[in-house]
């Protein structure tokens, strides 16, 4: 079935996506040059802009459309020192690596593995300098820059990386592989790492720029029914 969709904001998107998945060919259609509607990012006369929010506030809504193609959208780690298969880190508490002098790359905790020293991570403006709202922080600690975790630092950089408790530990910059073997069992990832590190698959300035409205859920009872609209802006 070939279906269109007008528009490439977060709900032309997701809507795209829901029916690619179900086997539709699907077409896209965008006025501008590049995806995300008001949350595009556009580059003028040699300076960058955002043309609306660009705040990831409900992430588990955007992990969704990920999972309809086995996809996830979450950075991901090797870890290793002594102790790594004791050391916690507590989820959405902050973590980060010091790439190179002056800069630091900064990290929001999805969830961590004792026994592969995976760590899950996720990043967006609340750790470049922003609040969740995209409102910008006098004399952020790590500046405005987005630095991705890495296993190419540079002079003053540094693999360690410091949990919440136990010892610090390090990007495994040694591993390049989807799998680890522990105690002759082979633990597939899910994920390919190059240097210790499996990058994201939502890229920056890839169109992948979505905001999430965060609204208070509402108590309903089950007799209650909801309308959902489908609105195509032109």
């Amino acid at each position: 079935m070939n279906s269109i969709i007008i528009g490439s904001g977060f709900g032309g998107i997701a809507a795209a996506l829901r029916l690619r998945a179900k086997k539709h060919k699907v077409t896209l259609i965008e006025k501008q040059p590049d995806l995300g509607g008001r949350a595009r990012v556009f580059k003028k006369n040699g300076f960058t802009f955002d043309g609306g929010p660009t705040v990831i506030t409900a992430p588990y809504l955007i992990n969704e459309l990920f999972e309809l193609f086995n996809k996830k959208s979450e950075n991901y780690i090797k870890l290793t020192g002594v102790g790594y298969s004791e050391a916690t880190f507590n989820a959405d508490s902050f973590v980060t690596q010091t790439v190179g002098l002056g800069s630091t790359a900064v990290g929001r905790v999805v969830a961590y593995e004792q026994i592969t020293g995976v760590l899950k991570l996720w990043q967006d403006r609340s750790t470049a300098g922003f609040t969740t709202v995209g409102a910008a922080v006098t004399n952020p600690t790590y500046g405005f820059d987005l630095n991705r975790f890495t296993a190419g630092i540079t002079t003053g950089g540094s693999y360690n990386i410091v949990p919440t408790t136990g010892n610090t530990l390090a990007i495994e910059t040694s591993f390049t592989d989807n799998k680890t073997v522990i105690n002759n069992r082979d633990y597939y990832l899910g994920q390919d790492f190059t240097l210790g590190v499996a990058q994201p698959e939502v890229q920056k300035y890839s169109g992948n720029i979505i905001h999430v409205d965060n609204r208070p859920s509402v108590t309903r009872s089950s007799s209650q029914k909801e309308d959902v609209k489908i609105i195509l802006q032109f």
